[in-house]
């Protein structure tokens, strides 16, 4: 009755030994599991932070590019400036040349005919036009003559009364001023007298 006793006493001693140890490792697994899942929280807290910092180093490369680009933007915009308020300054200072270039002067050319002189005969023509060609002066001709007057064209250069240089379309010649007049008026208030002498 004492063996049986001390037998059952010792295998409640034993399995409460088992059932110890069965805790001890069952607890030692669970922290194990618990530090394994600390772990890899700790390394994923880990990669986020790297990724976050990668993210804000990336930003702060794009606005050191961008304040870059505006520091270059603002020089040239300075130099630009300065550029345009130097030649502001010369424009300034330039005084602008004024060249003046004298007309030439006309040289008519000389008669390719010899033309009617009336000088020292007192007479009197009404000239109707003065032109620079002699083919211009002879255009003038028929309507003369087409008005029932005589008509030539004189080389003026030849005639003191008349301006040098020029091919005058006339009628005439007058004995009398009156006679050249009454010619002028019926041929254009651009005619006029002159006297040949």
């Amino acid at each position: 009755m004492a063996v049986l006793l001390v037998l059952i006493v010792a295998g409640v001693s034993i399995k409460t030994m088992n059932d110890s140890q069965n805790a001890k490792v069952a607890a030692i697994q669970l922290q194990q599991k618990q530090d394994k899942a600390q772990a890899a929280a700790g390394a994923a807290k880990v990669k986020h932070d790297a990724a976050v910092a990668k993210q804000k180093a990336a930003a702060a490369a794009a606005a050191a590019i961008k304040a870059k680009k505006d520091a270059a933007a603002l020089a040239r915009a300075q130099k630009d400036a300065a550029d345009a308020k130097r030649l502001a300054r010369q424009g300034q200072n330039t005084t602008p040349k004024i060249i003046v270039q004298q007309a030439p002067t006309y040289v008519a050319p000389p008669p390719t005919y010899v033309t009617p002189d009336y000088s020292g005969s007192g007479s009197y023509i009404a000239a109707v036009a003065s032109m620079s060609t002699e083919s211009g002066a002879q255009s003038y001709v028929s309507k003369i003559e087409a008005a029932g007057y005589a008509s030539d064209v004189l080389w003026s250069s030849n005639y003191s009364s008349l301006n040098p240089g020029y091919w005058v379309a006339a009628a005439g010649p007058f004995s009398t001023q009156s006679e050249a007049q009454s010619a002028a008026d019926n041929l254009g208030s651009g005619a006029y007298v002159r006297y040949l002498g």
